[in-house]
């Protein structure tokens, strides 16, 4: 997330989408939003290009929407560059030539400062520059509500740190609260239903605040609804072949859940792993004999008796922890029996996770005799899902179906 839209020509303007928190490029116009306009001029450069830079925006908070378009006053020999930073993430931006609409996908809730900058092409002197402050995040109403759930947690590590029982630092973006207040498309939860409009994307996307098998609140898991749609279509498109399965990650275990009850359905097993046992207790009170949990840091490509015997055993294997791509390719690949079914969570479609290649997973895979199934089945349903199978292994089964295979 957080690379610019494909640009479009236009006059100048930068409107803030009105879809609820998420990173399509589908883009909708609110008329009723008011605008403002900001412009900053430096003196002109003794070059060719002579325009305004400008920022056009509803306001000083985003209210519903991920997606912000840049665009300028244009000017001829002139180029603008336009940046965008946030304090938990990476600057995203670019220079475009002036002009140009850029629609960027915001990929994260907070503050936001945009600079919009136009130079002389030929001298690359700055002659006009633009900047504003703004919040992306739900509308007030939608916050207060969200803020009354019970003073639920958002995600299981944040539970986890509530407890006391472990902190989940990640990657210097802080706190495991602070985390999911920065990627949690808040707004899509059906608590706000009302209050904005949505998308299909708002709602079925993993980071949706729609997301929560059996309507469980979207702090509890890590998996959306989409998600559920294509492990759904898996397990059932191979059906014949599903049995035992085995998870890396189990999380709060709502997930794991699911899983276990589509086992037990066939007559077969879930064991599932995770460094930490986060399952609550009403999990626990549900959970099936024929679901085994099992606590052990297989960070990196580590395995012991319990996992070789899980992955050997299994007919599909979910894989939701670190270092996915090592696991998958010196773990798993090697003993996913004939017919076995490899997922794998938190793909988006630029990348992997980590973030990883999506070539890096196919160079890793291939030589095992792995490819990409479903892609275009999970892309309609905004899936982070990718799955991984041997085409060899389905000859018979794939005559109608290979152009699932990528």
């Amino acid at each position: 997330m957080g690379s610019p839209g494909s640009p479009s020509t236009g006059g100048i303007a930068a409107d803030i989408a009105a879809d609820t928190l998420q990173s399509s490029d589908a883009l909708r116009e609110r008329p009723n939003k008011m605008r403002w306009l900001l412009l900053i001029f430096l003196p002109a450069a003794s070059a060719e290009c002579q325009a305004a830079a400008v920022i056009l925006s509803p306001g000083a908070r985003v209210d519903s929407g991920r997606e912000v378009k840049l665009m300028d006053s244009g000017g001829a020999g002139c180029e603008s560059c336009w940046e965008l930073t946030h304090p938990a993430l990476a600057p995203i931006g670019g220079c475009f030539e002036a002009g140009t609409a850029v629609d960027v996908a915001l990929p994260a809730n907070g503050g936001y400062v945009a600079r919009l900058r136009l130079r002389d092409v030929a001298t690359q002197a700055v002659v006009a520059e633009a900047e504003r402050e703004f919040v992306a995040g739900p509308p007030e109403k939608c916050a207060a509500r969200l803020r009354a759930r019970s003073d639920l947690a958002t995600n299981y590590r944040e539970a986890i740190e509530r407890e006391g029982r472990r902190a989940f630092g990640v990657e210097g973006n802080g706190s495991a609260v602070q985390r999911s207040e920065v990627y949690i498309d808040l707004e899509a939860s059906p608590l706000c239903y009302g209050v904005v409009g949505t998308s299909r994307e708002a709602v079925l996307g993993t980071a949706s605040g729609a997301r929560g098998f059996w309507g469980v609140d979207f702090g509890r898991q890590e998996f959306g609804h989409g998600d559920r749609i294509l492990l759904d279509f898996v397990l059932s498109r191979h059906r014949a072949d599903v049995r035992n399965i085995a998870e890396f990650g189990t999380g709060g275990g709502i997930t794991s859940f699911y899983l276990g009850v589509a086992a037990a359905l066939r007559g077969g097993t879930l064991d599932t792993s995770d460094v930490v046992d986060a399952r609550a207790a009403d999990v626990l009170k549900v959970w099936l004999p024929s679901m085994r949990f099992h606590k052990a840091d297989l960070a990196g490509a580590v395995a012991n008796d319990a996992v070789d015997a899980a992955i050997r055993a299994a007919s599909v294997v979910l894989v939701d922890h670190v270092d996915r791509l090592e696991f998958c390719r010196d773990v798993v690949a090697p003993r996913l029996p004939r017919r076995g079914l490899l997922l794998v969570h938190d793909f988006t479609p630029h990348a992997g996770p980590g973030p990883t290649l999506h070539q890096a997973w196919a160079e890793a895979l291939a030589p095992q005799g792995f490819s990409r199934f479903y892609r275009d089945y999970g892309d309609t349903f905004f899936s982070s899902l990718a799955v991984f199978a041997r085409p060899a292994d389905f000859d018979d089964f794939l005559a109608e179906g290979a152009r699932g295979i990528v």
